[in-house]
């Protein structure tokens, strides 16, 4: 059980150094796309 669970541990740190990459990387691009889309937006309305 012992074992079962610090595995379920690392497991779990595991996940959430890289959902908090993920989330890192999401506020890194998501401005730029979102400033893209709406100039494209604009662009067709034009």
């Amino acid at each position: 059980m012992r074992t079962f669970v610090e595995r379920w541990r690392s497991n779990f740190t595991f996940s959430l150094s890289i959902f908090k990459s993920l989330v890192f990387f999401v506020k890194l691009v998501f401005p730029f796309h979102c400033k893209t889309v709406l100039v494209m937006r604009a662009d067709s309305g034009a």
